[in-house]
């Protein structure tokens, strides 16, 4: 049975409380960087503190004498290794393991290997049946985090001049792509400028993945895969931020959204706008669509 948001955020206070808690990322992109802060924030929400991980952190005492959170999305399949290799690297080191809403497939020797007391989160059913299955974790099924976020953390005011403040920095910034950054901020800018310019008119946004996710559609010429430029890396708390708001921002440009990327739907979803939302190389967005989506959301139509 699927957990309500009220019950998943019961459970998460009651499991967490009173134990140091760490939320460790992983290498991904613009979207993975929203779940990240919709994490952060929701766990805030319920009155935890935590301290986050970064790829490449190491963990200092605090965080192994606690409870280690793994960041949702869907890394744990076969495509990836970099959440498995994260789970084997600190599973024995943490007190305790818990797998925020994450889409899981494969790495069957992990599963059948994890510590006792190992809490996982699955965000559609095939990922809960299948782990059911392999791990004597308690398992449950609930929504990605980025249905739990807070939307309007992202809807700041005066963002144009923030976004050319950041622009005019960007020479001076570090651990950056600055070619990349500066080619988002004047995407973003434009956007903004085209929007406000053309009051009344429907703008249409074309938001297909680029990567070995693609089910190998033909792409727009127009196509921006925004998790992909909005990704400024993961250097500091505030980069993870600034990407995750600059992601959503340019998707709430758009009246019509038109995506197979999952957390571009999720968060156009939230925004109220009209959404055609299709399938990736396999199941994540359809288990997802299903279990989160269809039903709750008439504003997204699956094509």
């Amino acid at each position: 049975m699927k957990l309500s948001q009220p019950d998943f955020e019961a459970l998460v206070r009651k499991e967490c409380s009173g134990s140091t808690l760490t939320l460790a990322s992983f290498p991904g992109n613009a979207g993975d960087h929203l779940i990240t802060m919709c994490s952060l924030s929701t766990l805030e929400k319920l009155g935890l503190k935590v301290q986050l991980a970064l790829p490449g952190a190491r963990l200092d005492e605090n965080a192994r004498q606690g409870t280690l959170l793994v960041a949702g999305g869907g890394n744990l399949v076969p495509l990836y290794d970099d959440v498995a290799r994260l789970i084997r690297q600190t599973r024995d080191v943490c007190r305790r393991l818990v797998v925020l809403p994450h889409t899981i497939a494969g790495h069957e020797p992990l599963l059948q290997d994890l510590p006792d007391g190992t809490l996982i989160f699955c965000r559609e059913k095939p990922s809960f049946d299948y782990v059911s299955q392999q791990a004597s974790a308690r398992t449950y099924l609930c929504d990605d985090m980025v249905f739990y976020g807070d939307m309007s953390l992202y809807r700041q005011s005066n963002l144009p001049l923030t976004w050319l403040r950041e622009l005019l920095g960007a020479p001076w910034a570090k651990g950056l792509n600055r070619r990349k950054y500066i080619a988002a901020k004047l995407r973003l800018l434009g956007s903004w400028c085209i929007r406000r310019l053309g009051p009344g008119r429907i703008r249409d946004g074309h938001l297909y993945r680029t990567d070995r996710e693609s089910a190998g559609r033909t792409i727009p010429s127009d196509n921006c895969d925004a998790s992909v430029v909005f990704d400024y890396g993961q250097a500091s708390l505030d980069r993870v931020r600034e990407s995750a708001r600059d992601f959503v921002n340019y998707i709430d440009q758009f009246d019509i959204v038109r995506t197979d990327r999952l957390h571009a739907c999720i968060a156009a979803a939230r925004l109220g706008k009209t959404v055609y939302f299709s399938g990736g190389s396999y199941h994540k967005c359809r288990s997802v669509y299903e279990n989160s989506i269809d039903g709750q959301f008439d504003n997204v139509i699956w094509t």
